[in-house]
């Protein structure tokens, strides 16, 4: 059986130009059960190349845009995911389990209920299971900084996942008010990241991340806030790539509407074992050798 082969073109530093979003070259062989890589990396890449060499804080849009952030200790969620990009399109249940600042954990299921993917994301370290087909993904941080060009952070895809703003250090942050929004708004060589906090729940309610040169674009957009515990959750994140081909502007969506959310104040489990059985799979990155 062959494996695998995830090719990830989406992101180049250049000499010239500092930093750029490419989606144009994202392709996937396999079935649902790799939507989880594919999703991840879609979604991180593209907004972590935001950041080289620097650290994510939230206390600094908290304090310049009055964001009222999801405080958490243990987060668990179970939603479905819906991912577009052309012709390929795919449906999934994800469980999602997370203790701040140290592990996320992600359950992938068909719509019949059968689990086809398991992914555990540590501080330094990202795995992935296809248990169908009895493969496995796994990268350092280092290993994936040095093939992409950015470091990545579990603390920025937390915040992504709970709808809390994330901050870069070494830009310069602006704060406007566009309309009913509170506006922060950064420059990274060609990346101009914005943060949109509404002045009247104080809840981060969209991203965007655009890039000057190319005209592409990420859109993360925050909707149905509902209370869970004490604090408000946004329920349903609608995340949107444009970017330019030979043929055109092109979308891929991913979007992730969930069932239910807590903040349970019990530790959770996150189980995850890599079996004798399961065989390497590695991702094909742009800059690989042949």
């Amino acid at each position: 059986m062959k494996p695998n082969i995830f090719t990830v073109r989406m992101l180049s530093k250049t000499r010239t130009s500092g930093f750029s979003l490419k989606f144009s070259s994202l392709s996937l062989n396999g079935n649902f059960n790799s939507l989880l890589s594919l999703a991840f990396l879609a979604m991180l890449v593209a907004f972590g190349s935001c950041q080289r060499k620097t650290t994510t804080t939230t206390s600094n849009i908290s304090r310049k845009a009055k964001a009222k952030e999801v405080d958490y200790e243990y987060f668990e969620a179970r939603g479905r995911v819906k991912y577009e990009n052309g012709d390929n399109r795919e449906r999934f249940v994800v469980d999602i389990r997370m203790q701040k600042d140290s592990i996320i954990w992600l359950s992938l299921r068909s719509g019949t209920g059968i689990e086809g993917a398991r992914a555990l994301i540590q501080k330094d370290s990202i795995f992935f299971i296809n248990r169908l087909d009895k493969q496995y993904m796994m990268y350092s941080f280092d290993e994936l900084d040095g093939k992409v060009n950015f470091p990545f952070s579990l603390e920025m895809l937390q915040s992504i996942i709970v709808g809390n703003p994330v901050v870069f250090e070494g830009g310069t942050a602006l704060v406007d008010k566009v309309d009913n929004y509170k506006v922060l708004s950064q420059l990274l060589d060609n990346l101009k990241v914005q943060f949109w906090v509404s002045r009247t729940s104080s809840k981060l309610e969209k991203i965007t991340v655009e890039d000057i040169n190319s005209r592409n674009e990420l859109n993360i957009n925050y909707t149905d806030f509902q209370k869970v515990d004490r604090t408000i959750l946004p329920f349903e994140i609608n995340s949107v790539m444009s970017y330019y081909d030979e043929t055109g502007v092109k979308d891929a969506n991913i979007e992730l509407k969930y069932s239910k959310a807590e903040m349970p104040q019990e530790q959770l489990k996150f189980p995850f074992k890599i079996l004798p059985r399961h065989k390497r799979v590695y991702i094909k990155f742009d800059n690989d050798q042949e």
